[in-house]
């Protein structure tokens, strides 16, 4: 799979705080440093969905769950993650 350009802007003053995520995250290569943004940003979205599904399991349930429930309700969060 080849790579494909993607133009985007940024203000001017945010190009120095972006230079130095580049530096920091990507090795001073800014594609590194998006897929880097990307995959910490996936990261965030899936955690805040655990979050989620835990609060509305307490608030729902109020009881501790099974081993094998807690698997289940991972299992479809995540399957919703691949759609």
């Amino acid at each position: 799979m080849g790579a494909q350009p993607v133009a985007f802007s940024v203000l001017e003053s945010d190009l120095p705080l972006l230079e130095e995520l580049v530096e920091q995250y990507g090795g001073g290569n800014r594609s590194e440093f998006l897929r880097q943004a990307m995959r910490r940003m996936r990261h965030e979205t899936w955690a805040a969905k655990m979050r989620d599904l835990q609060a509305q399991v307490h608030a729902e349930v109020g009881r501790t769950l099974t081993r094998e429930e807690i698997r289940t309700s991972i299992t479809a969060v995540l399957s919703e993650q691949r759609v």
